[in-house]
């Protein structure tokens, strides 16, 4: 089977059908993982917003999550499932999630992220994130401390 890529699957905000394999996907990927009830009061929440990342027949094989709080955002959640990781997902899920967050005039963008995580941090450095602090121990299974990186949005 040839592997496939970022180009086989389609950039979309998620609906209430997704979720299941959003938080199935979740259940897969992180040892602490968001619940649906999250997920749930996230799509309903005003400035926040769920990108997924299909296949042909809703097969969800990744989500972005961020909101937009008083002009700066957040991205709050990032996940590619392990087998379709190093396809440039990811990549395209943070480039639409840029893209939305400059049309709303977002002025700067925050995340966190895993210290030893060096594939995410090489994307985020892509996008020109740079670190602004860090979280001591802020991540579990295994703990470890959570860089923060910002980004500022140029008009």
């Amino acid at each position: 089977m040839i592997p496939a890529s970022s180009t086989d699957v389609d950039i979309r905000g998620a609906t209430p059908a997704d979720l299941d394999l959003i938080t199935a996907n979740e259940e897969r990927i992180f040892p602490r993982p968001w619940s649906r009830e999250t997920f749930d009061e996230l799509l309903g929440r005003e400035g926040a917003r769920i990108l997924v990342a299909s296949r042909p027949v809703t097969r969800v094989v990744g989500h972005l999550v961020y909101w937009v709080v008083a002009g700066e955002a957040e991205v709050g959640n990032v996940a590619v499932l392990p087998g379709d990781r190093g396809r440039g997902i990811a990549t395209r899920l943070l480039d639409q999630a840029l893209e939305e967050l400059t049309d709303r005039g977002v002025t700067r963008v925050f995340l966190e992220v895993r210290e030893s995580n060096e594939p995410a941090l090489r994307l985020y450095r892509s996008r020109a994130f740079g670190q602004v602090g860090r979280r001591p121990d802020y991540y579990e299974k295994p703990k470890e401390d959570a860089l923060i990186m910002a980004r500022r949005m140029d008009r």
